[in-house]
């Protein structure tokens, strides 16, 4: 990946991290080793050896990499923002596509991974996301189902906006034809102009997102648990290519009330308990899978749309109590006809629907997951189905047929959260 120039801002002020330390973000100190050595340390990895580094008034501190190979220190004289430093790059020499990395985030990622799925789509910018456990404090994508963006909601955000939870990590890869784009010597921010005018002008703009480890240490607080999750190896645990264990959860009758099959479940409506218990079960060592029928589309009793932004509204709440999904799947068919409104595009047999396993397969696919270290957790006989077919232990909120013995029973989520903490011989692996 030779062909793949990287250039990190780190010439920011960083004014909210002062209490922490006096040195840029990109030079903290993570057990012996320093953000600015993590990440050359990831990149090398992948054989990017081209860097270059955007310093303002805090030059001093990096001139012992000043002579370093590969290594290039571009110094703003005046601060210039996020994305008007760029009006600096000698642009002659510049590879076709350049990797840009905030200087202020500690990540392992699958660069190669990340590239392939740059060229695939044959996109200008390719922006690397994540679910966020501050979404009101991030900025927001919003993709169609081929992962290309259609929108983007920068942060600050009203309290009475609905989102999925998908949000920039502060990683990119852009096609060099955009730097021109940029102003000369003027303050430009990468967010709010450089992405924003690069959307209006239909450049074409795709979400990579991923489960790698990949967390900004920008404020006090996020520096904590960064380092915490460093002392723990997290960074290393999530790596792609790390089989990784879940919790798959259904959503009506575990976390919601279940209005039955005639109508469409409110999934706000929780259950007594449900929001503490995700937020613990948030705080262990595995991905949490949301897989749940949702027949009600096929019924006629809601549309995609609809759908779609029930769960957004979904994401949105949990969010606030820092709780979010790594992935959500729904089966929105119903093959058995005779409803009034009923839509036929979706009143098929297919392979996703509970008992049939084709989600948990789907999210295993698409995150590396370990199922024999995995739960689902359900309240229905399909649910127990579809776990055993995908070979996942399964934790069922009702007590099924009397001959069925091979799953635990507990009474709700709370009790099924405390079953697995307690029983997990894995506590400190992911």
């Amino acid at each position: 990946m030779k062909n793949l120039e990287t250039f990190i801002i780190a010439g920011g002020e960083g004014k909210r991290f002062k209490s922490v330390s006096t040195s840029p973000k990109i030079l903290a100190k993570l057990g012996k080793s320093s953000l600015i050595d993590l990440i050359l340390k990831n990149l090398h990895s992948y054989n990017i050896k081209k860097t270059s580094f955007f310093i303002g008034k805090n030059k001093s501190f990096f001139l012992k990499y000043k002579n370093k190979k590969g290594i290039k220190l571009i110094e703003e004289k005046k601060l210039l923002g996020t994305s008007g430093c760029f009006s600096l790059i000698n642009k002659k020499n510049l590879e076709k596509n350049v990797l840009i990395i905030f200087g202020d985030i500690l990540f392992d990622i699958n660069f190669s991974n990340f590239y392939k799925f740059h060229l695939k789509n044959n996109s200008d910018i390719t922006i690397l996301s994540h679910p966020s456990d501050h979404l009101f404090d991030s900025d927001i994508v919003e993709t169609d189902n081929k992962n290309k963006v259609s929108k983007i909601f920068f942060k600050p955000h009203s309290k009475k906006m609905k989102f999925k939870n998908l949000t920039m990590a502060g990683i990119f890869i852009i096609n060099k034809k955009l730097i021109k784009n940029i102003p000369p010597n003027k303050k430009h921010d990468f967010s709010k102009n450089f992405l924003k005018d690069s959307l209006k002008k239909n450049y074409r703009v795709f979400s990579y997102k991923t489960r790698e480890y990949c967390k900004d240490l920008g404020t006090p607080e996020r520096f904590k648990k960064v380092n915490k999750d460093f002392f723990l190896k997290k960074h290393i645990k999530l790596k792609k290519e790390n089989k990784i264990k879940a919790i798959f959860l259904d959503r009506d009758g575990v976390l919601n009330v279940d209005k039955g099959p005639l109508q469409y479940s409110n999934p706000i409506n929780f259950l007594p308990g449900v929001k503490n218990a995700l937020t613990a079960l948030r705080k262990l060592d595995y991905l949490i899978i949301l897989i749940t029928n949702q027949s009600a589309v096929a019924k006629g009793f809601i549309t995609i749309n609809e759908l779609e932004k029930s769960f957004n509204n979904l994401e949105t709440v949990l969010s606030k109590s820092k709780f979010y999904f790594d992935g959500i799947y729904y089966c929105p068919h119903y093959p058995i006809s005779g409803y009034k409104n009923e839509n036929k595009k979706y009143k098929v047999f297919c392979l996703c629907r509970k008992p049939k396993p084709g989600m948990i397969f789907k999210a295993t696919k698409d995150f590396n997951i370990n199922l024999k270290k995995s739960y689902f957790i359900g309240d229905t006989l399909r649910d127990y189905e579809a776990a055993k077919a995908a070979n996942v232990k399964p934790i069922i909120l009702n007590k099924l047929n009397f001959k069925i013995v091979d799953y635990k029973y507990k009474n709700d989520l709370t009790a099924a959260v405390k079953y697995i903490k307690k029983n997990d011989s894995h506590k400190n692996s992911i």
